[in-house]
C-alpha cells in the first residue's frame, strides 16, 4: 500500500506540475485541484476514496434539485417521489417486465 501511495503521491504532483506550466491560475481556481493535494493523506487516514468522497450524492442532489423545479411547491417530495416511481414503471416495462 505505502508503494502505491508513493507511485501515486509522484503522479499527482506531476500532474499539478504540468498543469501550472500550463495555466497557473487553475490551480487557485478549481477547489478539486486543491482536493487532490491532500488524497494521499486522505487515504492514509480514511482508507480508500471511494468511502468518503461524495460526489456520487452530489450528483443526485443535482437530479432531485431539477425534479423538485418543476412541482408546485406545496408539495415538492411528493412531486418527485411520483416522478421517480413514473421512471421505474417505465424502466419496468421496457425492461420486458423485469427488474
Amino acid at each position: 500500500v505505502d508503494t502505491y501511495l508513493d507511485v501515486l503521491q509522484r503522479s499527482l504532483q506531476a500532474m499539478m506540475a504540468t498543469i501550472a506550466d500550463i495555466n497557473v491560475s487553475w490551480l487557485s481556481a478549481h477547489a478539486k485541484y486543491h482536493t487532490l493535494a491532500h488524497v494521499v493523506e486522505n487515504i492514509r487516514e480514511f482508507g480508500p476514496a471511494v468511502l468518503y468522497m461524495s460526489e456520487k450524492f452530489e450528483s443526485f442532489n443535482k437530479v432531485m434539485r431539477s425534479h423538485a423545479v418543476h412541482t408546485n411547491r406545496h408539495g415538492p417530495s411528493v412531486d418527485v417521489a411520483r416522478r421517480f416511481a413514473r421512471y421505474a414503471v417505465v424502466r419496468h416495462l421496457l425492461s420486458g417486465g423485469m427488474f
